[in-house]
C-alpha cells in the first residue's frame, strides 16, 4: 500500500484561532500570541505521514473487500460507497512528539498552552489530510475522477469503532498507528477515513448538471 511522507509547512493560524474560540470554556481563554507559539511548535515537530489502499464493496453484505475484510455498518456511509465509482481507505498522523509536549503542559496545569497546543495539532492533522485528497485529486483529475466525499468513523450513524476494522485492513501501524486495550487510536491526532471518487463528466460544470447526477445528494464538488 502508499506510504506518503507528507509536509505541513505551515499550520493555518484563522482555522486553530476560529477552533480554539469554539472551545473556550470555564472561562479559559487563549491568546492570538499562545496560538502562534503553538502553530510553530506544531511546525517544528511535526512528521505527518498518510498510508492510502484502493478497496472495493460488496453492496448486498455491506462488506469492505481487501486483505483483511470487514462489514461496513452505518446506512449513511453505505449510501456515499454505492453512489462512487472509486473507494479509497487512508490515514495520516503527525507526530508522537507533540501529543507528548500537550500533555506535559496540561500536567503542568499550563491549560491555556495546552489548549492552544492542541487545537494546533488538530488543524495540522486536518491539513495534512485534505493534502492527501489534494494528491488523489491531482492523479485522478486527469482522468475525470474527483474526490467528492471524505468521512471518517462517528460521523453519522457510522460507528467510530470502525477506525479499527480501516486501520488493520490499511496496516497503519507502519506509520505508528496503533489501539490501546480500551480501543482509543494513538496517536490521538490521527484520521482514519474513507473517501469516494466520482467521475465527473465534462457535463458536470454546464448549467443545471447537477439536477440529473447520481452524487447529487452527496457530491462536495460544488459546495462552497
Amino acid at each position: 500500500m502508499p506510504v506518503f511522507d507528507m509536509k505541513l509547512e505551515q499550520v493555518d493560524f484563522d482555522r486553530v484561532k476560529k477552533y480554539a474560540d469554539k472551545r473556550e470554556v470555564g472561562g479559559l481563554t487563549v491568546s492570538d500570541d499562545q496560538i502562534k507559539n503553538a502553530c510553530e511548535i506544531v511546525e517544528k515537530l511535526a512528521q505527518p505521514k498518510g498510508v492510502l489502499i484502493q478497496c472495493s464493496y460488496e453492496e448486498e453484505s455491506h462488506s469492505v473487500l481487501c486483505d483483511t475484510p470487514f462489514v461496513l455498518k452505518g446506512k449513511e456511509i453505505h449510501d456515499y460507497i454505492v453512489s462512487s465509482n472509486i473507494i479509497f481507505m487512508s490515514a495520516v498522523t503527525i507526530s508522537k512528539q507533540i501529543e507528548d509536549k500537550i500533555d506535559e503542559l496540561f500536567l503542568a496545569q499550563d491549560f491555556e498552552n495546552g489548549l492552544a497546543l492542541d487545537c494546533a495539532a488538530a488543524i495540522g492533522t486536518l491539513q495534512v489530510a485534505d493534502d492527501l485528497v489534494d494528491q488523489v485529486n491531482e492523479i485522478s483529475n486527469p482522468k475525470g475522477y474527483h474526490v467528492s466525499w471524505r468521512l471518517c468513523p462517528g460521523a453519522g450513524d457510522w460507528p467510530e469503532g470502525q477506525q479499527l476494522a480501516i486501520a488493520a485492513a490499511l496496516h497503519a501501524d507502519k506509520i505508528g498507528i496503533n489501539f490501546t486495550a480500551s480501543g482509543l487510536i494513538e496517536p490521538r491526532k490521527t484520521i482514519v477515513s474513507m473517501m469516494g471518487l466520482q467521475y465527473i463528466p465534462d457535463s458536470c460544470n454546464s448549467s443545471g448538471g447537477c439536477a440529473g447526477c447520481s452524487m447529487s445528494n452527496f457530491c462536495t464538488s460544488h459546495q462552497n
